[in-house]
């Protein structure tokens, strides 16, 4: 969860680690960009051909979310009463 990521990036920030984060949708994302010691955001790659994560802009670089909060993934078939809480993308 956040609180245990949180708490490890702060403590490898206290011995002047990295702490890079490894995944996929917006929690990771939002967790990425939340920390000052993380260099690089991994994108997982799960198909072939290679399809680029929503969130990773042309350039390879990871966009900031722009909705609020760490929302729902994008793409999936929700029950109606979730769907409003699914970023649309």
């Amino acid at each position: 969860g956040y609180t245990g990521s949180l708490r490890t990036a702060h403590l490898a920030d206290s011995f002047r680690l990295r702490a890079e984060i490894h995944g996929g949708d917006i929690p990771n994302q939002h967790l990425a960009m939340a920390i000052p010691n993380t260099t690089y955001y991994e994108s997982l790659v799960t198909s072939l051909p290679v399809v680029r994560e929503a969130g990773i802009g042309a350039d390879g670089m990871l966009l900031a979310p722009t909705g609020p909060g760490a929302a729902l993934p994008f793409g999936l078939d929700y029950p109606d009463a979730l769907a409003g809480y699914a970023a649309d993308v």
